[in-house]
């Protein structure tokens, strides 16, 4: 039989039972008052999307409209202009191509005129920096067929010397070759002396002694300069990578924008430095001329060739008693001349190459000495 229950006990529970349901209480308010907070929030996000949207759909004002349209107005003429003249340029570069391809079957015998005759520039900018940056990536492209031709193999590195007089292809061709090696020098070092002594130089070489055309509308790859007692033109270019720098130099033989003289000689070069360990580099030179031409006659006879080459400047040499002489005693007095001044010109590059070289040399010595601080300068004195 279950004890009766006191009265203490009975205000304890009934107390317990009011707590709890005033926690319910409490959590019900508090579950109201957070959807209602939620429910707001997206309210006035909505609200707030709204606003934006009616706030950038607002139109702009006639004046902003006008400007904004004069301004479309100016860049729409602009790229226009722009598309004119790359049309017209195409156009002129088109028709320069289909000229000169035309021409490349030319009705004269084969043995007058190489196929290096056709070598011109004509037409707009473009056209000219397209036949100028075909010819040189030409020449660079063949550099290994040129240097393996000549007898120059990749793995030897003996220093040579040679001159060729070539009649074998019913003209005359005068070819010089020359490998040299820059010991305790490194590609860059080499690469700066020759391009010092393109402008300082006492054998016409690049840029010294002859006038620079065109630099602004060809850009800064190409050198096109030409020697104006001959007007001879001729068109310079490096490729430079990091083991390997190429020079080349092709002559132009017609140019309607710098007229060239009635005689013509072509001319191409290739200077190769190759880095074959970081302190020494191989040099090698290969310079090739033809026997002067004109357009009208054809190569010139031989004793003119020698006339024109300087032969009889020589004071023991009278062009009476050449003109007399057989035609190969003229030949071989003409290959004489020519290859004593070939040398005489190769070694006064080299020499002058090997001087700019020491002109760096002394340079960074001297600025590596200014780069010292001045305590430590001192004491090397």
């Amino acid at each position: 039989m279950s004890s009766p229950v006191t009265s203490d006990e009975s205000c304890d529970d009934a107390q317990r039972v009011r707590k709890r349901e005033k926690q319910r209480d409490f959590r019900r308010k508090v579950h109201h008052q957070l959807e209602f907070l939620r429910g707001r929030v997206a309210h006035l996000e909505t609200q707030l999307r709204a606003a934006r949207a009616r706030k950038a759909m607002v139109p702009l004002s006639w004046c902003e409209v006008a400007r904004a349209l004069k301004a479309d107005v100016v860049a729409t003429k602009g790229v226009r202009k722009s598309l004119l003249a790359q049309a017209e340029d195409h156009a002129e570069f088109l028709e320069a191509m289909v000229k000169w391809v035309q021409s490349l079957s030319p009705e004269r015998p084969p043995s007058r005129f190489p196929l290096w005759y056709n070598v011109g520039l004509c037409g707009s900018n473009a056209s000219r920096r397209a036949a100028l940056d075909w010819i040189t990536q030409h020449m660079y492209h063949h550099t290994p067929m040129v240097l393996q031709h000549m007898g120059f193999h990749p793995t030897d590195t003996t220093p040579s010397q040679a001159f060729i007089f070539d009649n074998s292809k019913g003209y005359i061709e005068y070819i010089y070759t020359d490998r040299r090696i820059h010991c305790a020098a490194t590609l860059a070092q080499v690469l700066a002396a020759y391009q010092r002594l393109y402008y300082a130089n006492s054998v016409d070489f690049v840029v010294a002694g002859r006038q620079v055309m065109d630099q602004d509308e060809l850009g800064k790859d190409f050198i096109y300069s030409r020697r104006e007692f001959k007007n001879e033109n001729v068109v310079h270019r490096e490729f430079v990578s990091e083991h390997q720098i190429v020079h080349v130099q092709h002559s132009i033989h017609d140019d309607s924008k710098h007229p060239l003289g009635a005689i013509h000689r072509h001319r191409m070069a290739w200077i190769v430095l190759e880095a074959v360990s970081p302190t020494m580099v191989v040099e090698t030179k290969v310079f090739q001329k033809s026997q002067s031409w004109t357009e009208a006659a054809g190569y010139v006879s031989v004793d003119e060739e020698a006339r024109i080459v300087g032969v009889f400047e020589e004071p023991h040499m009278d062009q009476d008693d050449y003109d007399m002489l057989p035609p190969s005693v003229q030949e071989a007095q003409l290959r004489q001349h020519v290859t004593s001044t070939l040398s005489r010109c190769m070694q006064t590059l080299n020499g002058e190459l090997e001087m700019a070289l020491q002109q760096l040399d002394l340079e960074e010595a001297q600025a590596a000495i200014e780069a010292l601080p001045r305590d430590a300068s001192c004491c090397l004195y």
